[in-house]
């Protein structure tokens, strides 16, 4: 399985030309597009990733899905073991997690 910044890498640098041959023609309809997605990836890799041009649903980039089979990457492991080891004093911890579930692919 590649590995998440791999992973990153290649589709940002897949959707980058994308969207630089989009604004050469004027075409303004992928940067929205493609900030939510290189936004969003990072926090909801663990499914699989397809973006398709808005108005023409040309496929752009197809991701596979990271961390197969695991339902916690390294960094909600690393909190979820922070918060186990007690640091904090007994203090209380509220943790906050920004992908809610509700970026839904754009359907045509």
């Amino acid at each position: 399985m590649e590995d998440q910044a791999t992973a990153y890498k290649r589709m940002e640098s897949v959707l980058i030309l994308a969207l630089g041959a989009a604004l050469i023609s004027k075409d303004n309809t992928l940067l929205g597009v493609i900030m939510n997605v290189l936004l969003a990836w990072p926090e909801c890799c663990f499914r699989e990733e397809t973006v398709r041009h808005p108005r023409t649903h040309a496929l752009l980039h197809s991701q596979a899905a990271g961390f197969l089979g695991r339902r916690t990457d390294a960094q909600r492991a690393g909190t979820a073991e922070h918060l186990s080891e007690g640091e904090g004093g007994g203090s209380q911890v509220l943790v906050y997690s920004i992908y809610t579930g509700t970026r839904m692919p754009r359907r045509g």
